[in-house]
């Protein structure tokens, strides 16, 4: 059995909350089973790390396409965004939702959650 200053020094507040944090993305994950998101982006687009801040925030994986560095991912960004050229592109379960300001309001007006259910 541990001893009692041991116990003390495993249920400090600093671990309660990161195994409560871990415990409500777990639940977060298992309640929705999230649809698959794909985002592309380019490294020096700002817009870029700002969506994906925003994913990783909310605790959503995703998969990257970097179009700089893989020109035939952009054209296959065009034709899959009907015809959108910027970056980021960001895609929900196959759909195109748009760039990061689309993925903001999505999120402002309490939508995002609902696409990823």
């Amino acid at each position: 059995m541990p001893e009692r200053n041991e116990l003390t020094r495993l249920s400090s507040p600093a671990l309660h909350e990161t195994y409560e944090a871990l415990y409500i993305r777990a639940n977060i994950l298992m309640e929705y089973r999230m649809k698959p998101v794909e985002i592309y982006t380019t490294p020096i687009c700002g817009f870029c790390t700002a969506a994906k801040r925003l994913l990783n925030k909310k605790g959503v994986e995703f998969t990257e396409y970097n179009v700089m560095m893989n020109p035939d991912k952009r054209t296959e960004m065009t034709q899959r965004s009907n015809g959108a050229r910027t970056v980021p592109q960001i895609f929900i379960d196959g759909k195109p939702i748009g760039g990061c300001d689309d993925l903001f309001d999505l999120e402002g007006d309490d939508l995002l959650d609902k696409m990823l259910a």
